[in-house]
């Protein structure tokens, strides 16, 4: 067939090709014979391989780095042959840390519905300098390795900051390393003080191509993911590299307060490109006012270890005036409002937003500085307000939804006590739904007047792992070895994916039961969790 090799290894089975419009279709026929009880098995390997250099990153040739163990396709079957027992069973491990974890149906549907997604649109990638010699550019490449996420069906944009910032829990369970590159590549990219919005758009990552930057969100965004990583893997050589571009954006951040009440005036743009004027473009906004706040209050901590006061203080103080403006000015007594000011359409609107910038503090075991008791008024009045039948709009004023900033509002509901976990069935239905009609595979976004989905083919869809935290409402920081657990439901079962074994195949398991009024916890392989303070917190009734 046109662009195909197609080798059969049992002379029973025949493979060909057929053309149907512009479509082409691998099909596979078996003619077997089998006597009663007898059985027979036949693989079928299916490989693709390129080792052309198809990317350019900073103007700099990249190819796929799984080139560096296979020089042909025939090495990629050979390999399938040889270790398929191998695959299979890491395969399962992987696959396992899911299926048997005490998820409901639906979640681990969505999860392996959304991971294969994010699978699809990743870019691991190598310098291919050969082919720069060829054209004659210096063999000096701007990155040794390249790792990014394609944004799917949103415009193909190279690891888009607020998408990462959503799905980034996987990394840090799963491949925390995979998080490290990212962030040193985004600081590559940046502006004085600005992290971009992007690092280019296909296969072609010589500068943000968006159409406009999101300043606070993004910067943001860079500085509660770098805090995450290091309360993950206890790494302080990550403060060291990264701290001289800390300072610069926490002073571009600063400087976006334009009259002294902390929150941003200037820089206010946000990923909400679907959303009204008021949620994406609104001056003082809350939502960026709180991230800003997180951000603040993770900088700090980071600062104190680094020996950095003067940030430390700067943090400090600034976090200080935004509450003081939220508890003044931002509170309508059963929720948040969009934005201060109030002469804007939409101001005090219902929005899922308010607390946004939480999660990663909450994970990492930081009690946010915020009043939590108004966070969980606002979450739960909110979510009432917006909410239709596949999740919440933007506002209660808006028909379109993102299914993975409901499913980042659920995982910060469950920190505040509140179980919205049911919510994933509605999630789940829509995309079945779709994808029986429209097609899209991930489908983020869904306008609840109209009924079209858009977003499609998109990683986003992963943020679904921060769930593993949400379920067991889990403190993990590496750099105070300690992890706690306040199951939001019971029994419960998740595995320990940060300190995993993967290379002896080895993950703890933690079990919790409820005994009279004591929830019981028991971990498996206890040589992995040594030395480590592992507890349950004080239990909380779900609301």
């Amino acid at each position: 067939g046109d662009g195909w090799e197609i080798e059969c290894a049992q002379l029973d089975m025949a493979l060909q090709v057929r053309g149907v419009s512009s479509e082409k279709f691998l099909i596979c026929t078996w003619n077997f014979e089998l006597q009663p009880n007898e059985k027979c098995k036949r693989t079928l390997m299916l490989a693709a391989y390129s080792d052309e250099a198809f990317f350019t990153a900073k103007s700099y040739p990249y190819r796929f780095k799984y080139t560096e163990w296979f020089k042909s396709i025939r090495d990629v079957l050979d390999y399938a042959r040889s270790d398929e027992m191998r695959i299979r069973r890491r395969v399962k491990i992987f696959e396992a840390t899911w299926l048997d974890a005490s998820f409901p149906e639906s979640l681990k549907r969505l999860s392996s519905f959304a991971f294969h997604n994010w699978v699809a649109n990743t870019l691991w990638l190598i310098p291919a300098s050969d082919v720069a010699s060829e054209r004659g550019i210096e063999a000096n490449p701007p990155f040794a390795e390249w790792f990014s996420v394609l944004e799917g069906g949103g415009g193909f944009y190279n690891s888009t900051v607020d998408v990462e910032y959503n799905f980034a829990p996987f990394y840090l369970l799963y491949y925390p390393e995979l998080l490290r590159m990212v962030l040193r590549e985004w600081i590559a990219y940046r502006e004085p003080g600005l992290i971009r919005h992007d690092m280019g758009a296909g296969f072609i990552a010589n500068g943000m191509s968006y159409y406009h930057d999101m300043p606070v969100e993004e910067n943001t965004n860079y500085l509660l993911l770098l805090f995450a990583l290091w309360a993950t893997s206890g790494d302080n050589s990550l403060l060291n590299q990264h701290w001289d571009v800390v300072r610069e954006v926490v002073a571009y951040l600063t400087n976006t307060d334009t009259d002294g009440n902390g929150f941003p005036n200037d820089g206010t743009s946000n990923t909400i490109d679907q959303g009204s004027w008021v949620v994406q473009h609104a001056p003082e906004q809350v939502y960026l006012a709180n991230k800003m706040a997180a951000a603040y209050q993770a900088v700090e901590l980071m600062s104190r270890v680094k020996g950095d006061a003067e940030l430390a203080d700067v943090c400090r103080r600034h976090r200080v005036v935004i509450n003081a403006t939220m508890h003044r000015n931002a509170w309508l007594g059963d929720h948040y409002a969009v934005c201060l000011d109030r002469s804007v359409i939409g101001w005090d609107s219902y929005s899922i937003y308010a607390g946004n910038g939480w999660l990663y503090p909450f994970m990492m075991g930081i009690a946010p500085d915020a009043d939590l008791v108004k966070l969980r008024f606002d979450i739960v009045n909110s979510t009432k307000r917006t909410w239709r039948t596949f999740g919440s709009t933007h506002t209660n004023r808006e028909s379109n939804l993102w299914i993975s900033q409901n499913i980042w509002r659920d995982c910060i509901a469950a920190y505040l006590g509140v179980d919205m976990l049911d919510h994933v069935d509605a999630y789940w239905n829509l995309q079945h739904r779709l994808n029986r009609s429209l097609g899209g595979a991930f489908v983020d976004s869904y306008n609840c007047e109209d009924g079209w989905g858009s977003l499609t083919y998109y990683p986003r869809g992963l943020t679904c792992t921060a769930y593993f935290f949400a379920i067991s409402r889990m403190h993990f920081n590496r750099a105070t070895h300690r992890v706690s657990f306040q199951p939001l439901r019971l029994p419960l079962r998740i595995p320990l994916l940060q300190l995993a074994d993967w290379e002896r195949e080895r993950i703890p398991w933690v079990e919790f039961e409820r005994a009279g009024e004591r929830i019981t916890i028991k971990c498996t392989e206890p040589d992995l969790v040594r030395g480590w303070e592992i507890k349950v917190r004080d239990p909380i009734i779900a609301q």
